[in-house]
């Protein structure tokens, strides 16, 4: 019995010696992804970072955002009916210039009048 305990004492304190730390760091960066679900939904994957907000609209140039886009102000997962979407073209954009993500996809049939009208800062969906 003695002849075990200092077995298993010696390969506990082996084991101790072959002992070494570890550090594994991870790095989260902004992300998008926008996924166009039939003829009326938008699907919209997004990490942003801390204070950063993406703009959603519909329209053929996805570099300068419409003044009435859909706002997201946080992380998170997003199905946003087309219809409340403004714009016109044949893509839906996403662009968050705080964090660089400039996304766009492309729609199965362009959009050739807004389906939503702006006046004194309210907003109509046609």
């Amino acid at each position: 019995m003695k002849a075990i305990a200092a077995f298993a004492l010696f390969m506990l304190s082996a084991g101790a010696a072959d002992h070494k730390t570890a550090a594994i760091s991870v790095l989260v960066v902004p992300e998008a992804m926008l996924s166009v679900q039939g003829a009326d939904i938008v699907g919209v994957r997004i990490r942003l970072s801390q204070s950063a907000k993406a703009q959603v609209w519909i329209g053929d140039n996805c570099l300068v955002p419409l003044p009435n886009s859909r706002s997201i102000g946080q992380s998170g997962e997003y199905n946003i009916a087309l219809s409340t979407l403004p714009g016109t073209g044949r893509m839906v954009c996403l662009l968050s210039a705080t964090d660089g993500l400039a996304k766009s996809a492309p729609l199965p049939r362009a959009r050739i009048a807004d389906a939503v009208r702006c006046e004194n800062s309210t907003c109509y969906v046609m």
